[in-house]
């Protein structure tokens, strides 16, 4: 049996939102596991590099996929755009990666994201998707979260700005900050350093 032309739009006009509403799951879902700062973020986007292939560029080996950057050495090559919708109300707007030798202070590696807003407004719209986002502490220009690895697990931490963990120490921490003079912007951060 042959459908009319016009049964095809309308099927295909009501099949629309549902595969929409797949794509913001699967957008939301790798937000909050990039707000985890751990491997979990990058597990998400293979599983979800279907929704995101279209905003961002992605580079993939074994189960693993992650936003690709040109350098993350340097710092004039260590970001790229974003064009997804708004996830969760925040609006990305680009991705960076970046790592780097801090000598006796250990390694430390960064990867996150600017988003449209302000700080306050950017972790009013994060922290739902925070696992526990009590932890989410207001400093005097940021928000920070810290964890210190102990043994085989992480131990939320008093955010302790401007200290490194040294080398015997692991500690990752989110941190949400202003970028930008205009106070519009927003960086969203993971670090992991020691």
């Amino acid at each position: 049996m042959k459908l009319p032309a016009s049964a095809l739009v309308l099927a295909c006009a009501l099949l629309a939102p549902s595969f929409a509403h797949a794509d913001d799951a699967a957008l939301t879902d790798t937000l909050k596991a990039f707000a985890r700062c751990d491997a979990s973020f990058f597990s998400s986007l293979n599983t979800h590099r279907d929704a995101w292939q279209a905003y961002a560029p992605l580079k993939q080996e074994k189960n693993y996929t992650w936003i690709a950057v040109k350098d993350r050495t340097n710092r004039n090559a260590n970001a790229v755009p974003v064009s997804a919708p708004p996830i969760a109300g925040l609006k990305l707007l680009a991705y960076n990666d970046e790592v780097a030798d801090l000598g006796p202070l250990g390694l430390y590696y960064y990867w996150g994201f600017i988003a449209q807003g302000n700080i306050d407004e950017v972790a009013q719209r994060l922290a739902p998707l925070l696992d526990q986002p009590n932890f989410l502490f207001k400093g005097e220009h940021e928000y920070t979260r810290s964890e210190l690895k102990v043994g085989n697990s992480w131990r939320s931490i008093k955010p302790q700005p401007g200290k490194a963990p040294g080398t015997r120490n692991v500690e990752r921490v989110l941190i949400i900050e202003p970028d930008g003079k205009q106070g519009t912007q927003s960086r969203i951060s993971c670090s992991v350093q020691g």
